[in-house]
């Protein structure tokens, strides 16, 4: 009843009538707002303290009753006949108020809007225009639907919005789309089309029209007669009874409403105080900056300004890892037009005319908001103060026609305080839309936190297509302020500055303290000296030799190159040292001899650092494909080193060139790193990511992820240098941190090997038992494997311990399977003849991965009858062929053990297997012989002792205490081994193979081999095992012992 039945030759559509609005079938009453006599364009004020991109906007003060207040227009890109501000209207000025005022667009009466030729305005044109028109209104509208007018005026209609997305907000920053049309051509003369918004009930005082496509196939002009805005209801706006400051925006919750400050400044939101802004405005111009090509970043030298003003005084520091526009490389001058780092933070325009004000990059990779990738350029400052960041400013330069194109349109912006840890604070993007001289304001995602070191990490400019990033100023805006201590702090190149510093409630900076800290792995006071600790030590060896002393091998290669190595009789993991490579290295001499200028794989393995006249560092002859930070996929080049000892690798460092202009741009800034015992399988045990930033000779230490190993090789996979684009990879120094010696004993030795003997007197469950003797210095004597359950033949328990290829099955193992809800109850025990301190277990999968254990608990014990848990681990799926996983104990106080179970309670598969096991491993932080003697401790002084059957004791001569007859009972002490036991003329005990009992402990303690003139570190007595009850059966000893004092 509400609408119009409108026909069109043979089509009709329903249209609503005036003051409803709708699609025709449904229409509302509505009011539309601005009201009809809210008067023409030019009778709305001028009014530059109120900017919006940049341009003044335009208000009008309404007294009536409906929405009463002021209104304010706005457009993000000039008018066509602007006649400026804030004077009087241009003859024929179609300002934005001319767009809400309500009247039909004419020729010279200001009430339509029109821009000059928008681009990408044309339908054919890729992308869309970016042209906004904004209404501020004094009251809050749930907005039912908008209209758009043509123009009235007799011009072409085809320049009306074709396509328009519509936005609704509060602060006039913060938008939410609520409606857009599409496809809308073929307009009349003053002709208005009606489209429905979605609002969900939220009430918006700020609308935004984003004008994107006219109807034409070519960009042109855009012409709008008229905006009109339908509302089913309003209501006073609560910000408009505030009186916020220009500087802050009125927040509304609910019916309340607050004043808070904008971005940059301080205060109440009544009063507003702009925030600190550093640098100092009296910085002074760009080219006023020392160039220093002592302090380098990423290969290019800095430039520095010492200032003396009162905020923040000192050394500033500009940086970039790309060379800016018109470089000449000299750092004594600038060049006449050189756009040069330190202009981005001299608190002065940018501009062609000013020369270096402003940093313009030519030509950067990937910086077009088209290319998928990002582009990677980095603009860094360093301040001699710390300071809290409220928030940061991105200025374009001033020059007209660049500033749109080259601005950045995407940022993602750091705080540091030691140049090497970043915390990301911010970012921004999509900021496609700038004017000349448009200073936008992004907040810091963190205001309480202290910075001295800010980096702005450039990705995309505002232009579709690769080409120039210029920034005209980067403004830091800071509520408080401190001198920072560490610009008066020497730190070591392989040591970071800490202060201890905090901000508390009222702002206050508080906290002075600045100390020198060394980097992850090593120790020192951080001044003087950072070095690895006594804990650990450095493979290679510091004297191991430079690479160039090495000797070339043809006999063995890697990925079909020689390898190099160097045999090497120190103290420390003496034996054959090999490095290799799987690329071409520079100055390659051959298989036959070395190159006067090689930089071989030896030289990143021989500890001396380098240069490129030394023959000690690693350089690739070619440039790598894929190495460059801007490639999406990684260079595989891998060096590797194999070592004479097995270690366990704690952290892992490398060495930068000692000349700054290749360290910054060819040092690794991505690599993996793998450990492996034989080779073949490798295990990832260390990363580094995003190391862009190196200075000459600079070491960088990085820990593993978790304590694995041990290994005996190691390979270094280097994915990416710290350049952007693809070149060769230099490195000085690779240096492996490690444990002591005592954290990698392998228990068996290494060399155990086959031959263990089936022994049917000694058995577990039922099971026949294997031994063998072991004469190796690491805990000699036998070894003993045991089962609970038969094995496969030729798959007995013993391989699981022979350090050989054999391995050990249990043949259809009952409650195997994941999917089974019991555990299976197989295990193996390995009894050795010594006391162990373990620091981790091993287990090595066989071709037959799906039936390696998935679940497993190891336990330790001095008897083989009270077990203490030391680690397990469960659902260690997806096993592959051969694979070692490394198990670590969380305790290493835990022990000493001398018996080892490995409880197998599933597979790697849902239904009952055959469990294989390859390798089951034991490794010791250290080893204790039965008698004490610890493979770590001193020998001490020690005087001769001798025992016979019912003797006294001697020292020195002197009979002592008088030892009663030895009873040979086997509840009661000592139990003759009957095929080595003898007694000589003299009545003297000779005993080979001793069991030692307590009468409340019939089970066997330890067995002890004592041979003649054995020497003893410590008191035999010392330690043993007894019953509170009874006293310990005196030991059999030779005939001569040596002992020392008890």
């Amino acid at each position: 009843m509400n609408a119009t039945c409108q026909v069109n030759g043979t089509n009709a559509t329903c249209e609503c009538n005036q003051g409803f609005a709708g699609d025709g079938y449904n229409c509302a009453q509505v009011l539309q707002i601005p009201p009809s006599d809210i008067g023409n364009g030019d009778s709305w004020t001028k009014d530059d303290t109120v900017m919006y991109n940049g341009i003044y906007t335009l208000y009008k003060d309404y007294t009536f009753p409906v929405c009463p207040g002021r209104y304010r227009a706005m457009s993000s890109a000039s008018w066509t006949a602007d006649n400026g501000c804030c004077t009087t209207f241009g003859l024929d000025e179609w300002p934005p108020s001319g767009a809400f005022d309500r009247a039909p667009s004419a020729n010279n009466q200001k009430t339509g809007f029109l821009i000059g030729s928008a681009p990408n305005s044309g339908i054919s044109s890729p992308g869309d225009a970016d042209i906004e028109i904004v209404l501020q209104t004094p009251c809050l509208m749930d907005l039912y639907g908008f209209g758009m007018q043509s123009d009235s005026s007799g011009g072409s209609t085809l320049n009306t919005p074709s396509k328009v997305t519509v936005f609704g907000g509060r602060d006039g920053s913060t938008w939410t789309e609520i409606g857009m049309y599409s496809g809308e051509v073929g307009w009349a003369a003053g002709e208005t089309r009606k489209f429905m918004a979605s609002t969900n009930g939220t009430m918006f005082s700020f609308f935004k029209f984003a004008l994107q496509k006219i109807g034409t196939s070519g960009d042109g002009h855009i012409t709008v007669g008229e905006i009109e805005l339908y509302t089913e209801n309003w209501q006073n706006d609560p910000c408009a009874a505030l009186n916020c400051h220009m500087n802050a925006t009125c927040q509304v919750n609910g019916t309340n409403a607050t004043c808070e400050c904008d971005l940059g400044f301080t205060g109440d939101g009544v009063s507003c105080v702009l925030d600190l802004q550093i640098p100092p405005s009296d910085i002074g111009a760009g080219e006023t900056w020392t160039k220093d090509d002592t302090v380098m970043y990423n290969g290019i030298y800095t430039l520095y300004k010492d200032y003396t003003g009162p905020v923040c005084p000192g050394r500033y520091r500009a940086k970039a890892n790309t060379l800016w526009h018109e470089d000449g490389g000299d750092v004594n001058t600038f060049g006449g037009n050189e756009w040069a780092v330190s202009g981005a933070f001299d608190r002065m325009v940018g501009s062609n005319s000013a020369g270096t004000s402003g940093v313009s990059f030519p030509s950067v990779l990937n910086s077009g908001t088209s290319s998928g990738l990002d582009a990677t350029v980095e603009v860094v400052i360093e301040l001699p103060c710390l300071i809290t960041l409220d928030a940061y400013g991105v200025q374009s330069q001033e020059d007209a026609g660049n500033p749109q194109d080259q601005t950045p349109s995407k940022m993602t912006v750091f705080g540091g305080r030691d140049r090497k840890t970043w915390t990301q604070i911010g970012s921004f993007s999509g900021e496609t839309t700038w004017t000349p001289v448009e200073t936008k304001t992004f907040p810091s995602s963190d205001t309480t936190s202290l910075y001295s070191t800010f980096k702005f990490y450039v990705q995309k400019s505002s232009k579709t297509t690769d080409s120039f990033v210029t920034i005209g100023e980067i403004e830091l805006m800071a509520s408080s302020w401190q001198p920072d201590p560490c610009a008066t702090v020497s730190c070591h190149t392989n040591a970071t500055c800490q202060v201890n510093a905090t901000v508390n409630a009222t702002g206050h900076v508080n906290g002075t303290g600045a100390f020198c800290v060394c980097d992850p792995g090593l120790v020192g006071d951080g001044v003087s000296s950072c070095s690895a600790p006594a804990a650990l030590y450095q493979l290679p060896p510091a004297d191991i030799g430079e690479g160039h002393t090495w000797t070339k091998d043809g006999s063995v290669t890697f990925v079909g190159k020689y390898t190099i190595y160097k045999d090497y009789a120190g103290g420390q993991c003496p034996g054959r040292y090999r490095a290799m490579a799987n690329v071409d290295w520079s100055g390659d001499g051959t298989v036959s001899g070395w190159g006067t200028s090689e930089m071989s794989p030896a030289g990143a393995f021989d500890r001396t650092g380098g240069t490129f006249s030394s023959r000690t560092i690693f350089k690739t002859t070619n440039t790598i494909l894929n190495i460059g930070t801007d490639a999406i996929e990684d260079a595989g080049v891998q060096l590797a080193i194999e070592l004479p000892c097995d270690i366990v690798l704690e952290s892992f460092g490398i060495r930068a060139h000692d000349d700054s202009v290749v360290a910054g741009p060819q040092s690794p800034s991505k690599a993996t790193v793998f450990g492996s015992s034989d080779g073949a399988n490798w295990t990832a045990v260390g990363h580094f990511n995003g190391e862009t930033s190196w200075g000459a000779g600079e070491t960088k230490v990085f820990p593993t992820f978790t304590r694995q190993g041990p290994f005996s090789r190691f390979q270094f996979r280097i994915q990416k240098i710290a350049d952007a684009a693809d070149a060769s990879l230099q490195i000085a120094d690779i240096e492996l941190f490690a444990s002591s010696s005592n954290d990698i004993i392998a228990i068996p030795p290494t060399d155990i090997g086959t031959g263990w003997m089936e022994d049917s007197s000694v058995t577990e469950n039922g099971m026949n038992t294997f031994y063998t003797d072991s004469s190796a210095s690491v805990c000699p004597g036998r070894f003993r494997a045991r089962t609970n359950v038969a094995t496969a033949s030729m798959n007995s328990v013993d391989n699981a311990f022979s350090k050989t290829t054999d391995s050990l099955r249990w043949s259809s193992v009952a409650d195997s399977g994941t999917a089974a809800g019991p555990d299976a109850i197989t295990y193996a025990t390995l009894e050795v003849p010594c006391l162990v301190h373990v620091a981790t277990f091993a287990v090595t999968a066989t071709s037959f991965a799906a039936r390696a254990p998935s679940k497993m608990t190891i336990s330790g014990s001095t008897d083989n009858v009270n077990w203490h848990v030391l680690t397990s681990f469960d659902g260690e799926t997806g096993w592959t062929d051969g694979v070692k996983k490394f198990f670590p104990l969380s305790d290493l106080t835990l022990g000493p053990f001398s018996f080892f179970k490995f409880h197998a309670q599933k597979a790697d598969s849902p239904t009952d297997v055959d469990i294989q096991i390859d390798e089951l491993g034991v490794y010791a932080a250290n080893w204790t012989d039965h008698m004490g003697q610890s493979v770590n401790q001193p020998v001490y002084p020690s005087i001769s002792w001798s025992i016979g059957q019912g003797d006294r004791l001697t020292q020195g001569g002197t009979k002592t205490n008088k030892v009663p007859a030895l009873p040979r009972s086997p509840q009661t002490g000592l139990k003759e081994d009957k095929t080595s036991g003898q007694t000589n003329q003299a009545g003297v005990i000779k005993r080979h193979d001793m069991h030692l009992y307590t009468s409340a402990e019939p089970q066997r303690m330890h067995s002890l081999e004592a041979c003649a003139s054995r020497r003893f570190s410590r008191n035999p007595f010392r330690d043993m095992p007894m019953s509170p009850s009874r006293a310990l059966s005196v030991l059999l000893f030779s005939e001569k012992a040596t002992l020392p004092h008890p």
